[in-house]
């Protein structure tokens, strides 16, 4: 149910917004964070429509290769968290054909860039 508000409240938009914000989202704590809360969302079907909207593929696709800033254990542990709850996110989504597709137009497309 707490889901079910978030998502009324545009906790979508929200999140990719200020994750795409490097002064409001600047590291791997906080990212992981945002992700967290995109995955508990990400069970919801309405949920994939809003990350769509948003355009939030491409921003879990750049969490997906997230990267310690310093050799800190605990920062590469963050960025491991931030990179497999990326993961989940992106196959929860991915029970919609539309949203595996955009995945696999936009790994195509930064590769080749």
């Amino acid at each position: 149910m707490a889901c079910e508000i978030l998502l009324q409240l545009n906790a979508v938009h929200i999140l990719l917004q200020a994750c795409r914000d490097r002064q409001r989202v600047d590291t791997a704590y906080s990212k992981d964070q945002v992700v967290t809360i995109l995955a508990n969302l990400s069970v919801l079907e309405q949920c994939t429509a809003d990350v769509l909207e948003e355009k939030g593929i491409e921003q879990l696709l750049v969490l997906l290769n997230e990267k310690p800033s310093s050799s800190s254990p605990s920062e590469g542990a963050a960025c491991e968290r931030v990179q497999q709850k990326a993961a989940v996110t992106l196959a929860r989504l991915s029970r919609d054909p539309l949203v595996a597709q955009t995945a696999i137009q936009l790994r195509g497309t930064r590769k080749t860039l």
